[in-house]
């Protein structure tokens, strides 16, 4: 992945690159447990972090309908907003820790055709956030209108509770918490 360069603001360093993945998600994993025995105070923030911080970042078709989305149902803020190249639109939205990167890049296309169970497609097929309160998480969702995949429930395999939604362009974010 080739850098085009980079922002500083108050101390905030991001690294924009030429090469997203194409309607998926990269992600900065974080350990569950680390994340909750070290989560920061989340304040007025659905999201809880910890340094480093979760990162994700996606190609996007319609930048104007995503940033929307990410803004008024999940609660994101914009940071930066413009153009990279004469090809490349960008924005760069904030939530608590967490940062959110969307591209609309010219002439991208979907790196998979639509798939009914995104699991069986190889490759990243959802990304995911540890966040402090799944509960309020969860409720402010629900009264911002937003379409769940699953609801809050606690999967078989695991000792934390969890829901999945879809954005706009049906990338698939799964919410993990205890």
């Amino acid at each position: 992945m080739a850098a085009l360069g980079a922002v500083r603001n108050s101390g905030l360093e991001v690294v924009r690159v030429a090469h997203a993945l194409t309607f998926g998600v990269a992600l900065a994993l974080v350990s569950p447990r680390v994340a909750c025995a070290q989560a920061a105070d989340p304040g007025d923030s659905l999201f809880a972090g910890q340094s480093p911080a979760p990162s994700l970042a996606l190609s996007v078709a319609d930048l104007d309908r995503e940033l929307a989305w990410y803004r008024d149902v999940m609660g994101f803020r914009v940071y930066s907003q413009g153009r990279l190249t004469d090809r490349i639109q960008y924005a760069l939205l904030l939530q608590g820790n967490v940062l959110l990167e969307l591209l609309q890049v010219d002439g991208a296309h979907p790196r998979r055709p639509a798939a009914t169970d995104p699991s069986q497609t190889l490759g990243f097929f959802k990304g995911g956030l540890v966040v402090a309160d799944i509960e309020r998480l969860y409720r402010a969702l629900q009264a911002r209108g937003a379409v769940f995949l699953f609801p809050l429930s606690r999967p078989p395999i695991g000792p934390y509770r969890a829901f999945g939604i879809r954005d706009p362009e049906g990338n698939i974010l799964q919410f993990l918490g205890w």
